[in-house]
């Protein structure tokens, strides 16, 4: 499958959109000019800083051929660099012959560094090392050598030296940005190589002071800089470009030895590049011929990821890359990459992978390796989700046995229109996420409540598009009284430690009046109760309030009934909440009336009360009204009884005369 395939890949690259939602808002390429002024208003030491933190693929090729000393006084170096000048590296407490092992591995430790690492162009490949102490405490100190360009005789010139971080940082990033607009690994590296020689002269006079290290091929007439003073040679053009395609996530190394040229065979420094699975030749000083028979814009790419030449010999083959290609790079092998890309967008806080399908056709189940950087290079820890440019790098492999490919695509999250307000509970997790339109208020979300603690306010975090509001509680105050307004000692916790407490057991009460509980707000407290601010809790005594189905209230625990049975009560005694009967007793029909015995109990606080109720029965108590009623009224009666009698005499008598009239 190897030899028929040519080893080719098809990565399927397709980037979806996460959030769904898509904006009118989108991340613009920056000018030289831009990248710069970023650049410029940084201090020294953040520059330097921007420089460590960039990723820097293959910048171990050199470590990697150190002893276990030599790699010890290496780590050394980056902590020196960000320690400002004087640039030493310091190794304190080490025994005498510890320090001595060291010392010896130390040439060759800062030379694999300044090989590993060209974006530190201010230094060149010279060392102090020196070793103090006892054969029990010693100290070794490692000073390198810096670029006569940036000494002014024995000082140090950091002014300068901070122009030019200025200058390599903004060409370094503009580079990028326009290199990631390419479609793979090797049309960008033809950029940077294009660009190098297009942009570049050999300073065949060795005149500059700058001619050794990166800063000669990269800083050019620009911002107040004469470029004439920054013309490069083999080691600067060999530098530079490590530098340029290493901060594109292509590993690319400085190889140092012997070319044949014009002037017959000198030292000279030329570069390996990693493409797919092999190292390539590269010598972009070659790819710069000179004479002024040629256009300057004129590029020899014969040279370019090149198979090994003839007129290169390396001083040390064991610093020569491996595997290394006996062939030149065949473009077409990248035919097979495609790549789609498209602009991105964040929305509520989901992150975008930058893909949404990724495999390699010729082994759709090989394990890919995923590593993110951010627009500095810097490789990421996860998912970047902020707005920004970002680049992917997916690695895998064919098969069995066959070396790890990659490539790298680039991708930007773009800004929504809209603010996402994300609302937390106290413990962290997610109540709501809310979208806002620019410029209104923040949208409120009432906070859950939370025992024992009032909601105070909604603490407001802002980053970028996003707000993160986190509750502030306040522990409540609540304070206790019993009936007569005295203050009780007690530490609330909740409802139900309340209730099972004792506080309730010297409350007094009348007959009739049940011991419910708390009070809060002029209601019974119970565990559904929300307390949201500082309050003072008190008996609540209520009086019994209920009712007999199918009977009439005549008056305080008197009722008017037919008569019941034991069974005919079951049900019928109606009470209000947080009140129940647990036991009736119905007593035998006397003098024409039931009594009705019955045992109330406070749910809460499980306090008693017995009431005895009289039923009277319906039909002896409708008769006996009815003679109580006579009995009040027996003087009227007989009143009336004897104006009835008069009246029915005098009419008799009128008739008597009526009738004797009409006979004569």
């Amino acid at each position: 499958m190897g030899v028929k395939m040519k080893r080719k890949v098809l990565f399927v690259f397709l980037l979806a959109v996460f959030g769904v939602l898509f904006f009118n808002y989108k991340v613009e390429a920056k000018s030289f000019e831009e990248f710069y002024n970023d650049y410029a208003s940084m201090n020294f030491n953040q520059k330097v800083n921007v420089l460590h933190n960039s990723q820097e693929t293959g910048n171990k090729f050199y470590y990697n051929t150190l002893d276990d000393n030599g790699k010890e006084v290496y780590a050394g170096f980056v902590p020196m660099m960000m320690g400002g000048y004087p640039f030493e590296a310091v190794f304190e407490g080490l025994s005498g012959d510890k320090a001595q092992a060291m010392a010896d591995s130390s040439g060759k430790a800062w030379r694999a560094f300044n090989f590993d690492h060209p974006e530190y162009f201010w230094f060149n490949n010279a060392v102090n090392i020196s070793v103090s102490g006892t054969v029990i405490s010693a100290t070794l100190t490692v000073t390198p050598g810096i670029e006569d360009g940036y000494m002014s005789g024995a000082t140090f010139n950091q002014a300068l030296l901070n122009e030019d971080l200025t200058h390599i940082l903004a060409r370094r990033a503009y580079l990028k940005q326009e290199a990631d607009q390419l479609q793979n690994e090797y049309q960008k590296l033809r950029y940077l190589y294009t660009w190098l020689i297009q942009n570049n002269e050999y300073d065949t006079d060795f005149s500059s002071a700058f001619a050794h290290n990166p800063s000669g091929a990269l800083i050019k007439s620009d911002f107040g800089k004469d470029g004439s003073l920054y013309e490069p040679v083999c080691e600067a053009y060999a530098e530079a470009f490590q530098m340029l395609a290493n901060y594109c996530n292509i590993p690319v190394i400085t190889t140092i030895g012997q070319a044949y040229g014009s002037g017959g065979w000198e030292n000279h420094a030329w570069s390996h590049a990693f493409m797919i699975d092999k190292w390539y030749f590269t010598d972009v000083t070659f790819g710069d011929p000179t004479g002024s028979h040629l256009d300057p814009d004129y590029v020899d790419y014969d040279y370019f990821l090149a198979a090994p030449s003839n007129k290169h010999v390396i001083n040390d083959e064991a610093y020569l890359p491996s595997p290394l290609s006996d062939t030149a790079f065949d473009p077409n092998l990248l035919n097979d990459f495609y790549l789609e890309t498209q602009e991105n967008y964040v929305y509520n806080g989901h992150p975008i992978k930058g893909y949404e399908e990724l495999y390699i056709l010729a082994n759709p189940d090989a394990a890919l390796t995923i590593s993110y950087f951010d627009s500095n290079n810097i490789l990421l820890g996860e998912i970047p989700s902020a707005i920004g440019s970002y680049t992917v790098r997916a690695r895998g492999a064919l098969g069995s046995g066959f070396e790890a490919l990659s490539i790298n695509f680039n991708f930007s999250i773009l800004a929504p229109e809209h603010n996402t307000v994300i609302y937390y509970d106290k413990d962290g997790n997610v109540l709501a996420s809310i979208p806002y339109n620019f410029g209104d208020a923040i949208p409120n979300y009432e906070a859950p409540h939370v025992s024992g603690y009032k909601f105070v306010s909604w603490n407001y975090i802002t980053e970028e598009y996003n707000v993160y509001a986190h509750p502030i509680y306040q522990k409540l105050v609540i304070t206790f009284e019993d009936s007569e307004g005295n203050s009780i000692d007690y530490d609330f916790t909740d409802v139900a430690a309340l209730y099972e407490s004792d506080l309730l057991n010297g409350v007094e009460k009348d007959p009739g009046y049940l011991i419910m509980g708390w009070e809060i707000n002029g209601e019974l407290l119970t565990e559904d109760s929300q307390i949201t601010d500082d309050v003072t809790l008190k008996p609540l005594v209520k009086k019994i309030n209920y009712s007999i189905d199918g009977m009439t209230k005549k008056g305080e625990n008197v009722f008017v009934g037919s008569v019941f049975k034991s069974e005919d009560i079951i049900g019928k005694i109606v009470v209000e909440e947080g009140v129940q009967v647990t036991s009736f007793h119905l007593s035998e029909m006397q003098d024409g009336k039931q009594m009705l015995t019955i045992t109330f109990v406070a749910t809460k606080t499980l306090d008693e009360e017995i009431i005895v109720a009289e039923i009277q029965i319906l039909e002896v108590q409708t008769f006996n009204d009815a003679l109580d009623w006579v009995k009040a009224n027996y003087i009227w009666i007989l009143v009336g009884l004897g104006v009835l009698i008069a009246l029915s005499v005098v009419v008799n008598v009128a008739e008597r005369k009526r009738k004797k009239g009409k006979t004569k």
